[in-house]
């Protein structure tokens, strides 16, 4: 039997970071994301309730953006090993979805 088969996973990108600080980072697709919309959430790892992390583009035309995750947004999560994830949806007609980073959230104490 062949192994030939198509993989689409999303790039892994592990976070670490201190419970009571912010985190800010850039992310360059090299695309044009104009029309691209983007979710991205922390999966704690007790809990089904999903924390939303902002996604603010820059340039969509370069696709540009800044992801954020502030400390207030962790207030109840406890300092463990958290999953994270990002997708985006293509533009209409097509509105494809696509799981595009996901990792591991470290989140440590001082």
């Amino acid at each position: 039997m062949a192994n030939n088969y198509i993989q689409q996973l999303p790039g892994t990108l592990n976070l670490e970071m201190v419970d009571d600080n912010d985190l800010v980072f850039s992310v360059d697709w090299n695309i044009d994301i104009t029309g691209y919309q983007f979710d991205a959430n922390i999966i704690p790892k007790n809990s089904d309730a999903e924390i939303p992390i902002t996604v603010d583009v820059i340039d969509a035309s370069t696709g540009k953006m800044n992801v954020v995750i502030t400390a207030a947004s962790l207030l109840d999560l406890q300092p463990d090993v958290h999953k994270w994830y990002m997708n985006w949806t293509t533009p209409a007609p097509e509105s494809l979805l696509r799981t595009v980073l996901a990792g591991v959230l470290v989140l440590r104490t001082k």
